[in-house]
């Protein structure tokens, strides 16, 4: 089998390889044209939207929720000559606009919160199983104040 030579991500992000050099050149200028896009949007709206593809005569731009969709599409008309100013969209005619919700970075789960019920909170719990009737509820109320008392030392 033969063996290719080690390269690092930065040799292989900046070479002259392919679909992965592709990638990237597209990647920059998706990057390129959203910030241009953006320089013409009101502050509000600027981290809503994004470039997501552009063709010779369209730009697709991707806002993260349906509220910032329609207004962009409200802006639009007045975007369209604005951008045309930008070599790279010289023969723009049109903005198409879609509902795409930003990619966060995964979060880990929620950690368990352990509470603390006081003393005091703890006779009152007590106090009320002692005037209840349902026994079901009474012993439940009763186990919660104990367990409390143990944890609170």
């Amino acid at each position: 089998m033969k063996q290719y030579p080690a390269k690092t991500i930065n040799q292989l992000l900046s070479g002259d390889s392919g679909n992965l050099r592709l990638l990237v050149e597209r990647a920059r200028m998706l990057q390129h044209l959203t910030t241009v896009l953006r320089q013409h949007l009101p502050l509000a709206m600027r981290d809503h939207c994004s470039v997501s593809a552009v063709d010779k005569h369209t730009l697709s731009v991707c806002a993260d929720s349906a509220a910032w969709a329609s207004k962009l599409r409200f802006h639009a008309p007045t975007l369209v000559p604005r951008l045309c100013e930008t070599p790279a969209l010289c023969d723009l005619q049109q903005i198409r606009v879609k509902v795409a919700p930003a990619v966060t970075a995964a979060t880990s789960p929620p950690v368990a919160r352990h509470l603390v019920m006081s003393a005091s909170g703890a006779q009152a719990i007590d106090g009320c199983a002692q005037a209840i009737r349902d026994p079901a509820l009474k012993t439940a109320l009763q186990r919660l104040a104990t367990r409390a008392r143990q944890r609170g030392r």
